[in-house]
Parts: structure tokens; sequence; C-alpha cells
């Protein structure tokens, strides 16, 4: 009776190992395909943007707009809880970066001020 449960209980490790290391293996290489390396494409622009922390200026509405981003926590390599997207313009002199951050509660983000913030 012992050497039946010992065979048992072999059999049932064996089968759980094999069956959930492979579920594991292609559940790895599916999210792997995620980790696409993406790439930025910067706009050259004549007419710089107004620098003033908004996004409505003209020059960035011919901006290509960067938003597939992934996540890894709490849910690994999903989509964003908070949207973020981000621009790139240049002309002869500079490099303009954009960003528009969506928090649903800005307010409660919190942040010192430094020496360089007077």
């Amino acid at each position: 009776m012992k050497s039946r449960m010992n065979q048992f209980i072999l059999i049932f490790c064996f089968v759980a190992i094999a069956f959930g290391h492979d579920s594991y293996n292609k559940r790895a290489v599916e999210d792997y395909t995620k980790l696409k390396y993406k790439t930025a494409i910067a706009t050259r622009t004549e007419d710089p943007p107004k620098i003033d922390g908004l996004t409505n200026d003209a020059a960035w509405e011919k901006a290509i707009l960067a938003d597939e981003f992934l996540q890894f926590d709490p849910y690994n390599l999903e989509a964003p809880t908070v949207r973020t997207e981000f621009r790139v313009l240049y002309d002869d002199k500079y490099l303009y970066i954009a960003f528009d951050n969506f928090d649903p509660n800005p307010e409660k983000i919190m942040a010192r001020m430094s020496r360089r913030d007077d």
C-alpha cells in the first residue's frame, strides 16, 4: 500500500513539474515579446514651441506621439494604470521634449522645494 502511494506521489510530481514548467515558459516567452525596444521619432520644427509647460502649441501638434508604455508594478508587463505620453521636436539649435502625465489625483503628488526651486 505504501509503495503504491509513493508511486502515485512520484507520478503526480512528475506530471505537475512537466506541465507546470511548460506553461510557465510559454507565458515568459509571450511576456518577453512585449519588451521590444521602442524608438521615439523626433520631428523637425521651423517654429519652436512655446515653453510654458503645456503641449497645446501648434508645434507640438506636428510632433509624433509616443505612448505605448508598459508597467512593471503592480501588474507586470501590462498597460499602465495611468497614461503617459511624450513628444520630441528639434530645430537647428535645440531639442524639445514634452511629457503629458495623466494623473487622476495630481494634488496628491508630494514634492519638496529645493534650493534651486527658489
